[in-house]
């Protein structure tokens, strides 16, 4: 079977609301060894606003909670809202607001032809990570793995995307892997799951990321 992996602004009409949650572990070796934990919850809700040509949408986002806890100590973050355009191929670029930090941000960018399992493509990204002085220029290797019946009723193309950097870099290294479950027939994504590892040669800290983000 092959499908056509796109974005449609119907799926949008009424407001899609994703719940992220996740927990990031930080190891500093120096000068002693130490680990903390923070664990943290996002809700957005995003809506179509207008069509502003074939394969272009205009959607509204909003952060309805966002918080973290580190030691038993809740923190809540500013609650953020904006604008963004969503092409059918997964790219996403801010128009007002702040940008969002979970869920889609760019990173499903789909092949412009009809694919089955198996197939697999490339995108070059570049990443701003914490505790680098620069920003990280690397490559998404995704894969259509299967087809997969998610909760009883939605038939999910299921895609594996691999991060990692074409080049040795003195000063760090990351690596990720991500799970994204898309409705192809909806033409939205319904979940998406990450794990990621960013060390910094220069500091000697490790953070270690684990992000779920589901449909509510």
């Amino acid at each position: 079977m092959k499908v056509a992996l796109k974005f449609k602004p119907k799926a949008f009409e009424r407001e899609v609301r994703y719940e992220t949650t996740g927990k990031i572990t930080k190891k500093v070796n120096f000068p002693s060894h130490q680990t903390t934990e923070a664990n943290f919850i996002l809700i957005i809700s995003i809506e179509l606003v207008k069509i502003i040509q074939e394969g272009l949408m205009e959607l509204s986002f909003r952060n309805e909670k966002a918080s973290y806890i580190v030691s038993g100590d809740i923190k809540e973050v500013p609650l953020t809202s904006g604008i963004v355009r969503l092409s059918q191929d997964g790219e996403i670029t801010l128009v007002e607001g702040e940008p969002v930090k979970a869920g889609i941000e760019g990173r499903l960018i789909f092949p412009q032809r009809f694919i089955s399992i198996g197939d697999s493509w490339e995108n070059p990204m570049r990443m701003e990570l914490p505790f680098f002085p620069r920003p990280i220029d690397f490559i998404i290797r995704s894969s259509l793995e299967k087809f997969e019946l998610y909760e009883d009723d939605k038939i999910c193309a299921v895609i594996n995307n691999v991060f990692y950097s074409p080049e040795e870099n003195k000063v760090g290294k990351f690596q990720g892997k991500e799970i994204n479950y898309f409705d192809y027939e909806i033409g939205r994504l319904i979940k998406s799951v990450l794990k990621m590892r960013i060390i910094s040669n220069i500091f000697g800290i490790t953070f270690d990321f684990y992000v779920n983000t589901d449909t509510v």
